[in-house]
């Protein structure tokens, strides 16, 4: 029985030292991030724009630029129109260790917002990661809202 309580106690502050190591991400941050991340999209600066990718995603300048030429044909848009983050529509943050290709213990931040590119409404679904490397974001995907595609019909 003792050495039951001591392995919980030892266990309770192992976990006690990782939560507080771990540092949560602000959300006033990664929407800074965010909007720095498509301006430089919009700038076709792709080279600053992979430096806000996390690692995870193993991406580099041109890989970037094809996958946002990718989504720009599939949705309609043109991202060199620029993009204004509207509101939040919600928000998750999770604490993860040894997951999804990160090593150890780090913090996520899932975020939903209205968009606009031109004159298109759209949902930007983005997720970021802080980890040992600082943060960063780990992706994202812009979905036509079920207006703009009665629009295109």
């Amino acid at each position: 029985m003792k050495k039951l309580l001591t392995s919980l106690i030892v266990l309770a502050m192992i976990c006690c030292i990782c939560l507080t190591s771990c540092t949560p991400i602000s959300r006033n941050d990664a929407e800074a991030m965010l909007k720095d991340f498509f301006t430089a999209i919009t700038a076709d600066d792709y080279e600053t724009a992979v430096s806000y990718m996390h690692p995870i995603n193993d991406l580099d300048a041109d890989g970037l630029r094809d996958a946002i030429e990718k989504i720009e044909g599939q949705v309609l848009c043109d991202f060199s129109n620029g993009l204004d983050l509207g509101s939040c529509i919600s928000y998750y943050t999770s604490v993860n260790l040894n997951s999804n290709g990160i090593s150890g213990l780090y913090t996520t931040l899932a975020l939903q917002h209205e968009i606009r590119i031109g004159n298109q409404d759209f949902r930007l679904e983005s997720s970021f990661v802080n980890d040992s490397d600082g943060l960063s974001i780990s992706g994202f995907k812009i979905i036509a809202t079920v207006s703009d595609l009665n629009n295109k019909v």
